[in-house]
């Protein structure tokens, strides 16, 4: 006679997909927030006297991504300025 495996030991790919989507858009929702929060609050000058690794990272990524290094420019010119 044969027998069926039981449902609970089987693995279900529709759940992991699920689940892996929903963490995805939850990593990409909270670095959208993280960048947005950086690119408008003066958090950036903490970065710059902290931690100048990370913020010369994020100038990297958005240099990449626009083309353009209008906002390192200006944050150092106001930088100075002070």
């Amino acid at each position: 006679m044969l027998h069926r495996a039981s449902k609970r030991h089987s693995f279900d790919k529709t759940k992991v997909a699920k689940r892996f989507l929903f963490f995805e858009g939850v990593l990409f929702i909270g670095s959208f927030i993280l960048w947005s929060c950086m690119s408008r609050s003066q958090g950036k000058f903490y970065l710059r006297q902290n931690l100048p690794s990370v913020l010369n990272g994020y100038y990297y990524i958005y240099e990449k991504v626009s083309n353009d290094n209008s906002i390192r420019t200006a944050d150092t010119m106001k930088w100075e300025q002070n």
